[in-house]
């Protein structure tokens, strides 16, 4: 007996140990050192984020920043999901970087981090589990892709801190208790895409005061706006369904709205309303004039002037185009939805904005979508500049924004496409989520705040900072190339700055200088060893102020490597010499030289770097030494122009298998030795290339398969004018001294000779 119970204790043991499980199957560690844990999906071709543990709490902390893709064990895989619970009730969470290879997110996947403030979930994002936001307290704004068309149960349930939330039109399920508890949110609207609002959708989110059911809901489950005392309710269905009425414990409406709010229904419905279950509850019911204004204290068509905050008026001038903001205080909040600014009706018409002095606070989207105003005067006595206010305005070009202003809020010029100038204040502490998103126009920004704004890290998500310069006070450069999203700026200078006072000499490597002609637009690098390694970050070439001046890159003999983001974004570079002792070009050594069309590596190189070469958009032709003997992942990536690759390594390099990824080489030619072709044929991603075929015969230089006349003129080209466009290289080399001179001409003329 005693040996049977030490048998079952021994059992018991074993299935309790096998119960505490690892949930990851790697870990990686990030550049900035945060570990993040993956799991194998789809058959071990990708990579879902997960937790240390089942259900383990703080499995992360603080920002995350989870990468596109991963290299482990010498193999890259793209991160195309979060998995079920991997960030569940990760209390110390503040924000997350999602990357554009992610499809999906799992249940649970953000529940109860209730300091996760910031968040942007990408387009390729298809699907959002259930409950995978709810109890993120402190998130204020949620703007939902277009990609998802089901909002699943609890998904931003008791996000009590919610003030924004976008729905997108491709929307068609709200699920039950979707956002129940967003208590902190003032508005909703609901795209026309939504047939089925599910139970307690919005219960108990308390600062509603007003509510919009598109036209096409057919389905609103019982509690769904109950807990909330609404003012208006506006439906657009045109043939009513039944909803659950006021004595019944599963209201779909509050009590208090039923008997106090005013439902307004379309023209020519008001008598099927009042007779329809659960409608006809309401004590108030009115209809809607057939115009489609929904706003009762400001129907379209209504005189353009009125009140606009408590002791803030608005009036509009037809002949100027002129609006008008006068008074004592703050502009109201509004939406896009339900809640529209008294001049949204005419919004598109207004050419000018003039908010007086006294105004202190401009509301949510107090001027979504004036996209005709090209002038935009505010006063000092701004301090906060609200949500999406001034989101979509399009023709604005240039923006100073006001000594005094304080705040700018999240979207608050999202979509701002034309402006191309902006000056930010020195009084300026805070930038929010999306603030200047998609302002794709901006070439030029001028901060003037010495100590670094608190900026959220999207708040120039869209915009091209990449190749914009940021001028800011002297004393604060390197303060604002030490912090995100400012470091993303292509250049950072100090205001007054001009080319004249950028360096245009000095050292890049430990015994390598560089060199500025500005008269010819010459980058000459000299010396001995290698380029340094830089990036497009904190860490900048230092010709990088002026890289898109650049037009001709000469790399001398005597340099061994070309670092990484050496000439990144030398976008206006048309002629690149490189010696035969650089053996290894770095990655992203030459990314977005768009100017290039012609390319002819040198014989002696080695390896090609990860996107070496990626976004050469210009690229025509492409050679390849026979040297070569390592490319790297996207060394080639997007570059569009491509028709020719012409590679003379017989052994075919170790390529990776997305070192041309959205090159079209489904439509190009590899011209390879004629005794590699099969090899070549047999090895991705070559195998790719639409036509795999030998190279010429040694002296054809312009490529046409046969040694003559035209290939002198073309060597003769080439060495008197630069010409490059349909120039071989390596073909024209036919003495095979590795140089193209005139002794190739003479080889050339010799053998014709002997024929």
């Amino acid at each position: 007996m005693r040996h049977r119970r030490t048998k079952l204790l021994f059992t018991m043991l074993v299935c309790m140990v096998s119960t505490v499980s690892i949930a990851h199957e790697i870990e990686v560690k990030n550049a900035d050192g945060k570990t993040i844990y993956y799991n194998y999906i789809n058959d071990g071709k990708e990579l879902e984020v997960t937790n240390c543990t089942p259900k383990s709490f703080d499995s992360y902390s603080g920002n995350i920043k989870i990468p596109e893709e991963v290299t482990y064990m010498n193999r890259t895989r793209k991160v195309t999901s979060i998995g079920k619970e991997a960030f569940y009730k990760c209390r110390d969470l503040a924000y997350v970087s999602i990357p554009n290879s992610v499809t999906s997110i799992g249940d649970w996947a953000f529940h109860d981090c209730p300091k996760l403030s910031s968040l942007s979930i990408p387009q390729s994002v298809t699907s959002i589990g259930s409950s995978a936001f709810w109890g993120c307290k402190s998130l204020t704004t949620i703007n939902i892709p277009s990609s998802i068309t089901v909002i699943n149960s609890y998904t931003f349930a008791s996000c009590t801190g919610l003030t924004s939330v976008t729905i997108p039109n491709s929307v068609i399920n709200i699920g039950d208790c979707a956002f129940g508890n967003c208590s902190s949110l003032p508005s909703i609207t609901l795209p026309n895409s939504v047939t089925s609002i599910g139970y307690w959708a919005f219960q108990d989110c308390s600062s509603l005061t007003s509510i919009s059911i598109p036209q096409n809901v057919n389905f609103i489950g019982g509690n769904a706006f109950d807990g909330i005392n609404l003012l208006y309710v506006f439906t657009k269905v045109k043939v009513p369904f039944s909803i659950t009425g006021k004595e019944s414990n599963d209201r779909t409406f509050s009590k208090n709205t039923f008997n106090n709010a005013t439902l307004y229904v379309p023209a020519g419905t008001i008598n099927r309303y009042k007779a329809w279950d659960g409608w006809k509850d309401f004590l108030f019911i009115e209809e809607l004039d057939s115009s489609g204004g929904e706003t009762p204290y400001n129907p379209i068509g209504e005189e353009p002037s009125g009140l606009c905050g408590e002791t803030v008026n608005y009036s509009y001038e037809k002949a100027s185009q002129t609006l008008t903001i006068s008074g004592k205080g703050t502009i109201f909040d509004y939406d896009n939805g339900s809640n529209k600014a008294p001049w949204s009706s005419y919004a598109d018409e207004i050419q000018k904005i003039e908010v007086e002095s006294g105004i202190t606070s401009i509301g949510y989207f107090a001027f979504y979508q004036c996209r005709s105003v090209t002038s935009l005067s505010i006063p000092a006595t701004v301090g906060y500049i609200g949500s999406s206010a001034f989101e979509d305005c399009t023709g604005l070009t240039s923006l100073s924004l006001n000594e005094g202003l304080l705040s700018i809020g999240g979207s608050a010029f999202e979509g701002c496409s034309g402006l191309q100038t902006l000056s930010i204040p020195s009084t300026v502490n805070s930038i929010s989520i999306n603030a200047f998103k998609n302002c794709k126009g901006i070439t030029d920004v001028y901060c003037y705040a010495e100590t670094v704004p608190d900026t959220h890290s999207d708040a120039f998500d869209g915009t091209p900072t990449e190749t914009s310069t940021l001028y800011v006070p002297a004393k604060a450069v390197e303060a604002y190339k030490a912090s995100w999203p400012w470091s993303d700026f292509m250049n950072i200078v100090v205001i007054g700055s001009t080319p004249a006072d950028y360096p245009t000499s000095g050292s890049c490597g430990e015994s390598v200088n560089y060199s500025y002609d500005k008269a010819s637009q010459t980058l000459t690098i000299s010396g001995k060893g290698a380029i340094y390694d830089y990036d497009n970050g904190f860490n900048k070439a230092p010709w990088s102020s002026y890289a898109d001046e650049i037009q001709k890159i000469e790399v001398e003999s005597g340099i061994t490597s070309i670092g990484y983001f050496a000439f990144y974004y030398c976008s206006s570079i048309t002629s690149l010499s490189i010696p035969a002792t650089v053996g290894y070009i770095g990655s992203s050594a030459f990314e977005d030289c768009t100017s290039l069309t012609s390319l002819s590596l040198n014989e002696g190189l080695l390896s090609i770097g990860g996107s070496s070469f990626e976004s050469c958009t210009g690229l025509k032709t492409l050679i390849i030494p026979s040297t070569v003997n390592t490319i790297s992942i996207n060394a080639f990536k997007n570059c569009q122009g491509i028709t020719d690759v012409y590679c003379y390594a017989e052994t075919v390099p170790d390529t990776h298998f997305d070192a041309f990824d959205a090159t079209p080489t489904e439509k190009s030619t590899l011209h390879v030795p004629v005794n590699s072709v099969e090899a070549y044929r047999a090895s991705w991603p070559w195998s790719d290339f639409k036509a795999i075929v030998p190279l010429g015969p040694s002296g054809d230089a312009n490529d046409d398969g046969v040694v003559d006349d035209k290939d002198i003129n073309a060597i003769v080209d080439f060495l008197m004018n630069g010409k490059t466009d349909g120039f071989n290289f390596n073909n024209a080399d036919a003495n095979n001294d590795k140089k193209v001179n005139a002794a190739d001409i003479v080889e050339i003329i010799n053998r014709n000779k002997k024929l």
